[in-house]
């Protein structure tokens, strides 16, 4: 085993045995592998997510806002 403290290196000899190809599809193996599950477990939770009030719903208090840019510039308006 490979520590270097200063580094925090830690790995196997077996690992740095293998060739760089090798070691090159372990990792993006292993990455990709986390990925799909990141997105399998996204999607799944994806139709639980909705954005903004139910049509014909108001929000509950102003909604004040700070123009920055146009001919509003520096004005705080309601768009409720």
């Amino acid at each position: 085993m490979k520590s270097d403290v200063r580094g925090m290196t830690f790995t196997s000899r077996r690992f740095q045995e293998l060739s760089t190809e090798e070691r090159n599809m372990r990792v993006f193996g292993r990455l990709a592998l986390v990925l799909f599950a990141g997105v399998a477990l996204t999607t799944a939770r994806a139709d639980d997510i909705t954005s903004g009030p139910a049509a014909g719903k108001r929000i509950g208090g102003p909604f004040d806002v700070k123009a920055i840019t146009g001919a509003l510039k520096g004005r705080t308006l309601c768009y409720v």
